[in-house]
């Protein structure tokens, strides 16, 4: 790749767009220069320091001004980090560019935990340890080394354990990718000498000249994207290190064009035919032609030892590549997927270095290359959709591999032994391979009893006519299996042998539409899915419900809609899983009773406080749910340990009652929900599932009122069914105001100055509001849209069966919209009235306080005093206001006949037109009768 930038050339008016900051002894010369090249294969402009700095020296204003420079910066954390004073000084300087320039920061953690950095442990002990000794007249300096490792740590990044790197590294490119933007530089004609680089992004084109780049004589890096030219050049110079030039306009490179250094040709979707090998390029690393329809045969690169990565995906027209291909001893990567046209690849390949290999959806290759020579990187092979009918039995010579998937190869009838008994081999993926069946019989007995039993851990079976023996014939030849998947099969019942599958963690049979029985689980199994198995009998079902009295840690369970059991801690219908914890976050096991949906992703969000608890990216918990199913789960599936730790923190830290809620994303229909506790680890005392303050009892009992009387989502029911008479609208404001009245009479001031009540004022605004709202919905037929802030309520129109006011609709639904909006606009700002202010911008269902802003309060009149009251912030009467509001709501509601409205007159004009739509400045409406 392009030699790195080292610190004393940098200047001061150039600007980088990534900035890595790493241990060079542990990583320059591995991940952090594969990362690099990598991001500058992407056209990312990325500042590597190539200069080893010598014990005692400083680190030089150069380096900082590179990070000021940056928008982005990679710290790559690994083991050693942390005993270089240079770099722990760069991390200071990089956080206080994240806080004063707001710059981007990615951690990666390279082979160490998150914990260790965070909390300086292990190494990060050590190191900091030895420093505090050496600057010990410099503490203040250590500890802002600290706090920067701490920070820096709890930041959103990367976590490489072990498994392949190549795959890390462009997770990480594609991610910063996102987050730098393409520098569109034209190409000059003047001055030209001095440019190292150029990157052109202009879909409007270029005038091009010919010779052009003949005047730039450092040019290095080109980069072309999405950029039409009404020629192709005819020159380019030899000094480039990298070219990326997406949909390459001629059939052949220039004449004369040798770059010896060049490190990367990256030249999709281009017209190349390739037919000059690739000769004395020693510094090549990396190549791309995928998308190259113009490649019939690729040629020869024995010229390239230094290649470490060559993709040719769907380069349609690829019969042939030459035999150096498979001699490249230090290629890494490998993929040819979706050459639709190739049938062999090579006869044989001795690939010591390779870690990925892919001829997915290669759907006439028939041959696989006998392997020549040992390799035991770690190896990832994938051959999907190919016409393979066997693998040879020189497989056993790749003891590194470790993941084979072979996902739709319906002619495989041929696997040799010996490739389970590798010793890396964890991963086998062979769903549709229903002719392997007959493979089985003739493994039955020899794998279990050979003299290494097989590693597999996991392995996908689906889809391919299993039968009760060969599932049985599965779980005995494979007893370290973690992770079995066996959908749409034919099986009626799981074997007995599964009760001794202690290493069995997941275990998939949906879509087995003939599976009966599943005897008692271990309670290792963490994860059952059955969905979609509607033979299971009874017993099943109870035993499937039976595994959460096992306590099991984050156990879930997918299964056929059966009935909650009554020994469920709690039960209830409709809404939205809810209780309140104190002390530390219980551990609970939750059902949901799904009705009618469409199948569909559903991930699940966790509110503490209707405030929502964020968790890292590979945590985020999303299921396929389909209608009539019910999906068990224990909630600590949704977070890591650590997550977990920082939940019972948040919980105990005040030993007050916090309300917990579980919603659904999308929004969905529960029959029916429920909590079991699992006592071994919770408290009863510390859960409730009724609110725990009983001054907000009788609001908690209005909210089931109103619920009653709307159309709700649970339900669906048709909107003749959900009709409201103006008694229901009379008897459930009379509610509102009777359950509001006798809270003001016993305390005179709703908002009490305490965290619990506090709390409560919080969920009864919101359930009001959002009852109320709903009200609104129910009696004028008219749905407002879910996602609107209650101050800017409006009308679907995209669902006019909703819409029953009248046959003229745009006229009714430009009005019916807006008295919607001041009304609920006016009862939102009664209920601001009575408690503490609502926040302006909350959703009508995450209605929240804002406790730094107290707001109108009403007291109870006071005999000794009343002259510091202010009249503006103390209504007349609470049950008046209420009541304008409510007379408002009937006359919007009332028959059209009532109003005398007819038919194509302009509600707008008519009775309502004395009602005062007024603008406050905030967005919303004031409406005065």
């Amino acid at each position: 790749m392009a030699r790195t930038v080292a610190a004393s050339e940098i200047k001061t008016n150039k600007n980088y767009e990534v900035f890595l900051s790493f241990r060079g002894k542990d990583t320059r010369e591995t991940f952090t220069g594969y990362l690099y090249e990598a991001l500058c294969r992407e056209g990312i402009i990325t500042f590597m320091d190539d200069e080893y700095l010598t014990e005692g020296e400083t680190i030089r204003p150069q380096l900082f001004k590179a990070i000021e420079d940056s928008k982005v910066s990679i710290v790559v954390f690994s083991e050693n980090y942390a005993t270089s004073a240079w770099c722990l000084d760069e991390l200071v300087k990089i956080l206080q560019c994240h806080k004063e320039k707001n710059q981007l920061v990615f951690p990666i953690f390279y082979k160490v935990e998150p914990s260790d950095v965070r909390h300086q442990n292990n190494s990060y002990k050590q190191a900091m340890d030895a420093h505090e000794i050496r600057y010990c007249y410099e503490s203040h300096k250590v500890q802002k080394w600290k706090e920067a490792l701490a920070e820096i740590s709890n930041m959103k990044g990367f976590h490489l354990t072990q498994g392949y790197e190549f795959e890390f590294i462009q997770d990480i490119v594609n991610k910063i990718s996102t987050k730098v933007s393409a520098k569109q530089l034209p190409i000059e004609e003047h001055g030209s000498a001095k440019i190292e680089g150029i990157k052109l992004d202009l879909p409007e084109g270029v005038n091009w000249s010919d010779t052009v780049f003949k005047k730039m004589k450092k040019l290095r890096i080109l980069i072309v994207r999405n950029t039409s030219f009404p020629s192709w050049p005819i020159y380019l110079p030899n000094q480039l290190k990298l070219l990326d030039w997406k949909g390459y306009p001629s059939k052949s490179l220039p004449p004369g064009f040798y770059p010896e250094q060049i490190a990367a040709f990256n030249l999709r979707f281009s017209l190349l035919v390739l037919k000059r090998p690739f000769q004395k390029f020693d510094h090549l690393t990396y190549m791309n032609f995928s998308c190259c329809q113009s490649i019939t045969k690729f040629p020869d690169v024995s010229g390239a030892k230094s290649l470490r990565e060559l993709i040719l995906d769907r380069c349609k027209k690829l019969v042939k590549v030459d035999d150096s291909i498979g001699f490249l001893p230090n290629l890494v990567y490998l993929s040819a997927s979706e050459c639709t046209q190739l049938r062999s690849f090579l006869p044989q390949i001795s690939l010591p270095s390779l870690e990925y290999l892919s001829f997915d959806l290669c759907s006439r290759l028939a041959h696989f290359p006998d392997i020549l020579g040992k390799n035991d990187k770690p190896l990832k092979i994938s051959l999907r959709h190919t016409a393979l009918r066997e693998l040879s039995d020189s497989f056993a010579e790749l003891s590194g591999l470790g993941y084979l998937d072979m996902t739709g190869c319906k002619e495989l009838k041929y696997l040799p032994s010996s490739l389970f008994m590798l010793p890396n081999f964890v991963t086998l993926k062979i769903g549709g391979c229903s002719q392997l069946r007959e493979l089985l019989t003739s493994f039955k007995g020899r794998l279990s009893e050979a003299e290494h039993r097989p590693k597999l851990e996991t392995l996908d079976f689906s889809n391919a006519c299993l039968s009760n023996e060969d599932l049985h014939v599965i779980m005995q030849s494979f007893p370290n299996l973690k992770d079995l998947n066996v959908l749409s099969n034919y099986f009626v019942s799981c074997p007995e042998s599964i009760k001794k599958s202690i290493c069995l963690r997941s275990l998939d049979v949906s879509y087995c539409l003939k599976l009966q029985e599943i005897p008692e689980l271990p309670s290792n199994v963490q994860k059952l899915n059955a969905r979609h198995c509607n033979s299971l009998t009874a017993d099943t079902s109870s035993m499937l419900w039976s595994q959460v009295c096992k306590e099991i840690n984050k156990l879930q369970v997918l299964m056929p809609q059966t009935d909650i059991p009554d020994w469920f801690d709690y039960r209830d219908q409709g809404g939205i899983p809810i209780f309140w914890a104190r002390c530390k976050f219980p551990a609970v096991a939750l059902a949901f009773m799904f009705g009618k949906m469409n199948y569909q992703e559903v991930e699940l969000h966790l509110f503490i406080d209707s405030e929502h608890v964020n968790v890292q990216r590979q945590h985020k918990h999303t299921l396929n749910i389909a209608e009539n199913h019910v999906l068990l789960c224990d909630l600590r599936a949704f977070f890591n340990d650590e997550e977990w730790e920082r939940l019972d923190a948040r919980i105990g830290h005040d030993n007050n009652w916090k309300q917990v809620q579980v919603v659904c994303e999308p929004d969905t229909s529960l029959r029916e929900w429920g909590v079991y506790v699992y006592k071994k680890e919770t408290n009863m005392n510390d859960i409730q599932f009724t609110c725990p303050y009983p001054e907000s009892s009788k609001l908690q009992s209005l909210l089931v009122i109103t619920n009653t009387k709307t159309i709700s989502r649970e339900d669906d029911m048709e909107i003749e069914s959900a009709r409201a008479s103006s008694s229901s609208v009379e008897e459930t404001s009379a509610s509102i105001v009777q359950a509001l009245e006798a809270s003001y009479s016993k305390h005179g001031v709703l908002h009490v100055n305490s965290n619990s009540c506090a709390q409560t004022c919080s969920l009864c605004c919101s359930a009001l509001l959002s009852s109320y709202r709903r009200l609104l919905c129910c009696t004028c037929r008219c749905r407002i849209d879910d996602d609107e802030p209650c101050g800017e309520a409006r009308m679907t129109k995209a669902q006019p069966a909703r819409l029953m006011l009248d046959d003229n609709l745009n006229c009714c639904a430009q009005s019916c919209s807006l008295c919607f909006s001041a009304l609920l606009s006016s009862f939102r700002r009664l209920l601001c009235g009575i408690c503490s202010r609502l926040d302006n911008d909350e959703p009508y269902g995450e209605v929240k306080m804002t406790k730094a802003q107290p707001g109108p309060m009403i007291s109870r009149p006071q005999e000794e005093s009343t002259e510091n009251v202010d009249e503006e912030r103390v209504p007349s009467s609470f049950s008046h206001s209420l009541q304008t509001v409510v007379e408002n709501l009937k006359r919007l509601t009332a028959p059209r006949e009532d109003k005398g409205w007819s038919h194509g007159e302009d509600c707008y004009n008519s009775e309502l037109s004395d009602v005062d739509f007024e603008d406050d400045g905030e967005g919303d409406l004031d409406m005065e009768a």
